[in-house]
């Protein structure tokens, strides 16, 4: 699940076309992943026929929530690796650190795309 959270993150998505919802939809929609001044502040938006500013204002906070949502996931799976590998294999284990050493770098280049910002946090 992790991987596929962390792959998600670049490639063809399939989104919600916003087009298609009234402001109480879109409300609805942006309770989970946007703060509530921020949400009456796209609604405002989407009201007064300003749709491309406040789809792009959704789709921001979109991929914020799919970052977090990779991170998180990344981090669960690591840790119950971490929890568990006493039961592992030696040479599973060396595996599945190359795994999430890979896997948490290509997060972090999806994240920060510029290599010194990425060189930074590391």
């Amino acid at each position: 699940m992790s991987e596929g959270y962390v792959f998600g993150l670049r490639g063809y998505k399939e989104t919600l076309a916003l087009t298609d919802f009234n402001a109480e939809d879109l409300k609805k929609y942006l309770k989970d992943f946007m703060p509530n001044v921020k949400i009456d502040s796209v609604v405002s938006k989407w009201e007064k026929e300003k749709f491309h500013k406040a789809e792009k204002r959704v789709r921001e906070y979109e991929k914020l929530r799919d970052l977090r949502r990779a991170e998180s996931s990344y981090y669960e799976a690591k840790n119950f690796w971490l929890l568990n590998e006493l039961y592992f294999e030696k040479g599973i284990n060396e595996i599945l650190k190359e795994y999430f050493d890979a896997l948490i770098d290509l997060f972090l280049y999806y994240k920060f795309p510029d290599k010194e910002k990425r060189m930074t946090i590391l």
